[in-house]
């Protein structure tokens, strides 16, 4: 998810049966082929999920697939990113 989610950068992913996934949500996925990753939710159709990415290295849209809510582990409700000022 570079440029917005970096390394070193601190996320608070959460998750319940309260959450309801929706479109430009970001979402921790547990996908079968590509395991831990964080991607935003592109479309919703029928309770899946089309997600994708924000750097052009990411994983397109039509190799990851529709995802159901059990592949979903939280959506990210807190973001901070260290600072690279050094002063």
């Amino acid at each position: 998810m570079a440029p917005f989610i970096r390394h070193h950068n601190y996320l608070l992913i959460c998750r319940g049966p309260w959450m309801n996934y929706q479109k430009g949500q970001l979402v921790l996925v547990n996908h079968s082929y590509y395991r831990f990753i964080i991607e935003r939710i592109e479309a919703v159709k029928n309770q899946q999920f089309l997600l994708s990415g924000e750097n052009i290295q990411s994983i397109s849209t039509e190799d990851m697939g529709w995802i159901t809510e059990q592949d979903i582990i939280g959506r990210l409700v807190w973001h901070i990113s260290e600072s690279h000022n050094n002063t």
